[in-house]
């Protein structure tokens, strides 16, 4: 499908998600007594007592379902803390052939589990549930969960129940790395690396963090990585009611699996405001980088590091972007200070109705090798848009900036150069259209070098003025250097300044074209050409200026 008819219908997950019911069921039915018939605890708790200690310094080995730690308080405040006895960088001594390392079920009341040194389990390592009271499941700095499914596990059979998952040296499963679903507060900090999925697992199982909170009593996610964070499909994937924070200082990574859609961040929020604080490096090897969607939440995306959609592999050429953000009506703010890069476009956004658009770069942003492949290509309502450059914008098979706005205004600036279709087709530097408003290039700073293959600068507004200052070089290879036009109702004022002796406005048909019905002004310190025309006497020559005004 075209860029320019992708539509904002809606915002669905990739794929639905229902917690493990069965799982929690039974061990519901196992809470009433310490052995079943075919499933047994190596050690249980069920104590009112504010503080418990487990300590294994010879291993604990159980064969079946649920867990050899089996941990049940009452409903008053309580602290467990388990300690296997052995150097955490050994691998720790619980031990489970088929079993969960330690199953806590708490009730209303806030709990916390420390992990002071090493689980290894086939199963899952925590497996956390919750009537309503949250729980905190505490590393204390050394803690180290390895399972073959679930590293985490959190599930809430009431209405709230938050998660705080904290201080852990490593957290890795066979599934995912944290697996929590709760209509509370997930909280994530602190951690020093996880690692979720293995070859076989698929979708949100094998995501290194996965959290559902569909809120309605609080819902908020709050991410925060100290260490790498890894998936076999994705690296982060959070869906909240709530607001959605994810700051990391460490490596983000999604897998590399073709056709599996593995992002580096995805989140998915309804009112709440969205913002991705990147300090380490995200890369989506087979969908975007960061792929963030809100229904009418503000999204903030601020990149320290570098953020890239590596590709081949994604089924859908459209989804592999450095960064991609959609909202139906919140304000979309992206903060480029250092790489942004995607198999597709670098930057991908969209905004409706009366929901801003800012892109300011300070780095380098630049598109793939696909086709379409914009430097940054943003889609807005009535809001307005805002691009400021101060670093390298490329997009090698489409626009280098491709904006559009239904009928609000766009401001293009900055001091680096843009190009566009460097690798091919006829593409613009910058494209920039509005049914209705103003589209002002280079007012505020002017911009560096602008070069196409089809115009360096093609600015259409309906009703909206066009002014576009330059005093640097812009080329259309075989458009013209700036094409400016009132293309719908033909009556706005169309200026354009050229403020150095050595700027060059060129293009293979004219250096400059304006069509309106309004006013037409070109105030020219510079020089204005066709390319090919060396001004020599014998030179055929060509346009220099293509014009209709209307006054």
């Amino acid at each position: 499908m075209s860029k320019l008819h992708r539509n904002i219908t809606g915002i669905a997950a990739r794929a639905s998600d229902s917690f493990n019911q069965t799982r929690m069921t039974r061990a519901a039915l196992l809470a009433s007594t310490a052995l079943v018939a075919g499933f047994g605890f190596a050690a249980s708790v069920s104590s009112p007592a504010h503080a418990n200690t487990i300590s294994a310094p010879g291993a604990i080995i159980f064969e079946n379902d649920p867990a050899g730690i089996w941990i049940n308080p009452t409903d008053t405040p309580t602290t467990v803390t388990v300690d296997t006895g052995i150097d955490n960088t050994a691998g720790g001594n619980l031990l489970g052939t088929l079993g969960n390392g330690v199953f806590f079920w708490n009730g209303v009341s806030p709990t916390t589990v420390n992990v002071s040194s090493g689980i290894i389990v086939t199963g899952d390592g925590l497996s956390l549930l919750s009537s309503t009271g949250p729980i905190t499941a505490d590393g204390t700095g050394g803690g180290i969960i390895t399972a073959a499914r679930n590293a985490v596990l959190f599930g809430v059979a009431g209405e709230a129940g938050d998660l705080t998952v904290k201080n852990f040296t490593n957290i890795s499963g066979g599934n995912a790395g944290i697996y929590s679903l709760t209509f509370g507060t997930t909280t994530i900090t602190g951690n020093a690396a996880i690692t979720g999925g293995t070859a076989g697992v698929s979708g949100n199982a094998a995501d290194g963090i996965y959290v559902n909170n569909p809120g309605g009593f609080g819902g908020n996610v709050l991410i925060d990585g100290n260490g790498p964070i890894t998936g076999f499909d994705d690296g982060i994937e959070a869906y909240s009611l709530g607001t959605m924070t994810v700051t990391n200082n460490g490596a983000i990574t999604g897998g590399g699996s073709v056709g599996t859609g593995a992002a580096g961040v995805y989140t998915r929020t309804t009112v709440g405001a969205t913002l991705i604080d990147n300090n380490g490096h995200i890369t989506g090897p087979s969908w975007n980088g960061v792929d963030a969607a809100s229904t009418t939440g503000n999204i903030t995306v601020t990149n320290n590091s570098g953020i890239e959609s590596t590709g081949p592999g994604c089924l859908d050429a459209n989804q592999m972007d450095g960064v991609h953000v959609l909202t139906l009506s919140g304000n979309v703010l992206i903060q480029n200070n250092q790489n942004i890069s995607g198999a597709d476009d670098g930057i991908e956004a969209y905004t409706g109705g009366a929901g801003t658009m800012s892109v300011l770069n300070n780095g380098n942003i630049t598109g793939g090798a696909i086709a379409g492949s914009a430097g940054v290509y943003t889609r807005a309502g009535t809001g307005a848009t805002v691009i400021s450059n101060n670093g390298d914008i490329t997009g090698p098979l489409w626009n280098g900036i491709d904006a559009v706005s239904t009928t609000g205004g766009i401001a293009i600036d900055g001091n680096k150069n843009i190009t566009g279709g460097s690798s091919g087709g006829l593409f613009d530097g910058i494209l920039a259209l509005t049914a209705g408003g103003a589209i002002n290039i280079g007012t505020t700073k002017t911009n560096g070098v602008i070069t196409g293959s089809l115009d360096g600068i093609g600015a259409w507004a309906g009703t909206g003025p066009i002014n576009i200052k330059v005093d640097k070089n812009v080329t259309g290879t075989t458009g013209y250097g700036i094409d400016a036009a009132n293309a719908l109702a033909q009556f706005g004022d169309v200026k354009i300044d050229i403020l150095k002796p050595t700027t060059v406005v060129s293009g293979g048909t004219a250096g400059i074209q304006i069509a309106t019905a309004g006013t037409g002004t070109i105030n020219n310190a510079g020089i204005i050409k066709q390319i090919g025309d060396t001004g020599a006497a014998n030179d055929p020559g060509g346009y220099a200026i293509l014009s209709s005004f209307g006054t």
